[in-house]
């Protein structure tokens, strides 16, 4: 989807290349977040936003129902609130909107919060590996 899409430099956009994996470096590799990186996340979650501006009150596929390409990106996008520090669902209303829609239908099949749950759970892991690594 967002492969045909072009940042302001004229490059194409993707959403994950291995420059825009935050976490993963911070993590896993004891990486400190460049400012690069943020740059490039702010510019894809920018155009992100612009595609989602097109689905006004839908999911992914244009319809009432959220498929499974909105369950992934969903989960991905979970790390925009892990990584709050850098990255606000404020400034990008479309993806918040429809981000708060998929979060509301995920309910009827998940009533006891457990995908909640977890996805707390693996906030505050990154949150605390973070912390420890020093690597914010």
């Amino acid at each position: 989807l967002l492969s045909n899409h072009f940042g302001s430099n004229g490059k194409r956009i993707f959403l994950f290349n291995n420059d825009r994996i935050i976490e993963y470096n911070a993590i896993h590799r004891g990486h400190a977040v460049q400012d690069h990186q943020v740059e490039l996340g702010k510019e894809t979650l920018k155009t992100l936003d612009g595609v989602m501006a097109g689905f006004s009150g839908k999911f992914l596929t244009g319809s009432d129902q959220f498929t499974l390409a909105d369950l992934a990106l969903y989960f991905s996008c979970n790390s925009l609130e892990t990584f709050n520090k850098y990255f606000k669902f404020e400034d990008y209303p479309h993806l918040k909107s429809w981000y708060q829609r998929v979060a509301e239908a995920l309910k009827q099949y998940d009533p006891e919060g457990k995908i909640a749950a977890e996805l707390q759970m693996i906030k505050e892991f990154v949150q605390k590996r973070m912390a420890e690594t020093g690597k914010q």
